[in-house]
């Protein structure tokens, strides 16, 4: 089970290896840049061929990007939407050159057009995207926490969109803090044992292929995204040892995106904790 952490670009992408490295990760994940912008800086090539020059000497797999929240697939707005495919564009072009493994992605908010347009505009902008930029790198669509007009809250949102983009390189990637938030309740064994269930049934289970383990500062349905260190939140140290031990998720990629309020320590914390918790 490669266990790791979302790791931080302030030092360029090859200081996110680094990173993962003196935490002793054995996979990582990080931004290909400032996820609130819009603009890839101009520096990004250097950054680049640094980072492949690191990797070369370093053994974390699976590489994992987080693609930028402002990405909207499922947007009404036809100039958001035209904007988010062409971010996504660069996102994927980045990724491959950078021989990630993943590219994380929210679906994104439908807004006023209901869930089933959302749904199909989402599935159209992985197409367009994948015709433009390639389809070497794996998608995977993050289950969400639900506020709003937000898509992917619902294993059978996720479900939709992997269906309908079966052909375009697509897999899952589960967020405890965001499916317990949505409803999915996991704090104990037979709840996670019902969760797997579900997600047998919805036609998940086979394309799962990460799973963000973080604890919830939020409640069961609240719908509120908010993340809390290992064991410290609603879900708890019996729901999450649950999750890391369960058949379904045992053998997956596990990437924690708890709090960094003090750094480095901070998640060091975190993944002692998640390693006192996997059964041998």
């Amino acid at each position: 089970m490669p266990l790791g952490v979302h790791t931080s670009i302030k030092d360029g992408l090859a200081g996110a290896l680094k990173e993962a490295m003196r935490l002793g990760c054995q996979c990582v994940q990080f931004f290909s840049h400032n996820p609130r912008s819009w603009r890839m800086k101009r520096a990004l090539k250097e950054d680049m061929e640094k980072f492949e020059t690191m990797r070369k000497g370093v053994a974390l797999e699976p590489v994992v990007i987080h693609a930028s929240y402002l990405i909207n697939m499922a947007s009404p707005d036809d100039g958001l939407y035209e904007k988010s495919i062409g971010l996504l564009c660069r996102e994927i072009e980045v990724a491959q050159r950078l021989d990630a493994h993943y590219l994380v992605l929210h679906p994104g908010s439908c807004g006023r057009k209901g869930h089933k347009n959302g749904i199909k505009r989402a599935v159209e902008a992985i197409k367009r995207a994948r015709k433009r930029a390639g389809m070497e790198v794996e998608i995977l669509m993050e289950n969400t926490a639900g506020s709003g007009t937000q898509l992917g809250a619902s294993l059978e949102d996720i479900a939709s969109i992997l269906e309908e983009s079966y052909n375009y390189n697509t897999g899952f990637c589960f967020d405890t803090a965001h499916g317990f938030s949505a409803g999915y309740s996991m704090k104990n064994t037979k709840e996670v044992e019902a969760l797997s269930t579900l997600m047998e049934n919805a036609g998940l289970a086979e394309r799962l292929e990460l799973v963000h383990l973080n604890d919830s500062k939020a409640d069961c349905g609240s719908l509120v995204d908010r993340h809390e260190h290992i064991g410290a939140g609603t879900i708890g140290t019996d729901g999450l040892k649950a999750v890391v031990n369960a058949p379904l998720f045992r053998d997956k990629p596990l990437i924690l995106e708890t709090p960094k309020k003090r750094g480095l320590k901070d998640d060091i914390m975190n993944l002692d904790r998640v390693k006192e918790m996997i059964q041998r």
